[in-house]
């Protein structure tokens, strides 16, 4: 019996994606760039409901059925980022979420948002933020409580 990835069987049940162009009479007439952004939004999908894993390109690339070489090249098209550019800035986002809550650990926001070492989420959050973890968690959370909001 064949197993399948999580990815993979949701690109086979198309659980994310509507049917392919060629499956489906409901997306005909659509452009081409319709289509594309059609499947990338299957994979934004895909990436929000999954950022604390560990995703991988090709994994990815199948949900959208496209394969490795052509979805990287058109989710930088269409995105202006990398795969992996993309990946790290919407976990960076959603690390700034999880560190306005004061009584959470910098590490378990980290493993939280899919960083597998507190040292890779220190490095991408100061390349993309400017500051540290620690300095940003410090600044906002006084910020908060001057403000009575927490």
């Amino acid at each position: 019996m064949q197993k399948f990835t999580e990815a993979q069987q949701a690109a086979r049940n198309s659980q994310y994606l509507p049917d392919t162009p060629e499956q489906s009479a409901g997306n005909v007439g659509l452009t081409r760039r319709q289509q594309y952004i059609a499947r990338l939004n299957a994979v934004f999908e895909y990436i929000d409901k999954h950022m604390s894993e560990k995703l991988m390109l090709k994994e990815v690339a199948e949900i959208a059925h496209f394969s490795q070489t052509h979805f990287e090249r058109i989710f930088k098209e269409y995105t202006n980022y990398s795969f992996y550019q993309y990946l790290k800035h919407i976990r960076i986002k959603k690390a700034e979420t999880l560190l306005l809550t004061p009584e959470l650990p910098i590490t378990t926001v980290a493993l939280d948002v899919g960083f597998e070492s507190i040292t890779a989420f220190n490095k991408a959050f100061k390349e993309i933020k400017h500051c540290t973890p620690s300095e940003y968690k410090k600044l906002h959370c006084w910020e908060l409580m001057d403000n009575n909001i927490i």
